[in-house]
């Protein structure tokens, strides 16, 4: 793969395609996550875990990439940039779930669903990170993290590939 130098637009590309990735079954997630929270008004909660999460996969794929002797700017870069990216996002959820809220009249739950959507975004990477370090992982969720991850992998290295030889 060709060495890109990582910018903040590159940081956002790489994060939307994270995202994007298994989308349905984490939007499913978040809903029930949200909507319990919701319920019992448990939203600083569900922030403080999503800062957690940050945290973890950070220091696991700092720890990972140490261990491996595989250290990289760049992707040091890109896991750096992980935290505006996603507050960016959690801004413009902000935004939109106060509009609607207002312009509707009922609270909607959507920066809770927001959330627990990155909360399982970050799950399944600190599960990846732990694949790596021989850390023990349910083998079901072994197979179906590699799986995820390869397919983003090879979409983002797609991505990068397609613009570099513009």
């Amino acid at each position: 793969m060709i060495q890109h130098n990582v910018g903040p637009v590159d940081g956002l590309a790489y994060y939307t395609q994270s995202l994007l990735a298994w989308w349905p079954q984490k939007v499913a997630i978040s809903a029930v996550v949200g909507g319990c929270t919701q319920f019992f008004g448990g939203d600083v909660v569900l922030v403080w875990l999503v800062c957690a999460m940050w945290a973890a996969d950070f220091a696991f794929g700092l720890t990972e990439a140490l261990r491996r002797g595989r250290f990289s700017c760049r992707l040091f870069g890109r896991g750096v940039l992980k935290l505006p990216t996603y507050c960016l996002y959690l801004a413009l959820v902000g935004a939109v779930s106060v509009s609607l809220s207002r312009a509707m009249g009922i609270s909607l739950p959507l920066l809770d669903m927001f959330c627990a959507y990155l909360l399982a975004t970050d799950a399944v990477s600190v599960m990846g990170h732990m694949i790596r370090l021989g850390l023990p992982v349910p083998r079901t969720l072994r197979r179906v993290i590699l799986r995820g991850q390869a397919k983003i992998q090879r979409s983002v290295e797609t991505l990068f590939d397609d613009h570099g030889g513009q």
